[in-house]
């Protein structure tokens, strides 16, 4: 089973001191630890991601035009059709 799984991952990478795992944990506890720890590297990941997203569109020329909503076609003037009145 899955349990028996963790605990085998887990000796052969910290030895011996892995088979302390089930001491003072029920099957239960061992599943909420182990979705914490999925969890939280899981956020560590999207949030590497999102800040990468982040600088990329920072970086951006276009920046401006895509906080504003606007496309390439419109300049700091506005929309060109405005330009002629």
């Amino acid at each position: 089973d899955v349990h028996s799984a963790v605990e085998r991952r887990l000796i052969d990478a910290i030895g011996e001191d892995g088979k302390r795992l089930h001491t003072g944990r029920s099957r239960n506890d061992q599943v909420a630890v182990d979705m914490r720890l999925w969890l939280r590297d899981a956020v560590k990941e999207t949030r590497a991601h999102l800040e990468g997203l982040a600088a990329a569109l920072l970086c951006d020329q276009h920046t401006l035009n895509l906080v504003l909503g606007q496309d390439a076609s419109v300049d700091q003037d506005g929309p060109q059709s405005n330009r002629s009145r």
